[in-house]
């Protein structure tokens, strides 16, 4: 996920991370290709598919990222 500059999404974005995904990252490396990130969360459980493994937790941090944007 690391950024070059070429590739940067200039865009409002939320990032959560749960502790078993697939795929994790830094906050560092979230930021250097999201530079408008406006949002992150490192959580304590869930994995791949939060939505369907913690569904009220992975409600609760899309409802926070969104109030981060307004």
């Amino acid at each position: 996920m690391r950024g070059d500059g070429k590739h940067e999404i200039a865009v409002p974005f939320g990032c959560s991370q749960f502790p078993h995904d697939t795929h994790e990252s830094s906050r560092r490396c979230v930021e250097e290709r999201y530079p408008m990130l406006a949002y992150h969360d490192e959580l304590p459980r869930g994995g791949h598919h939060p939505a369907g493994e913690r569904s009220s937790t992975f409600v609760d941090d899309v409802r926070a990222s969104f109030r981060s944007v307004r």
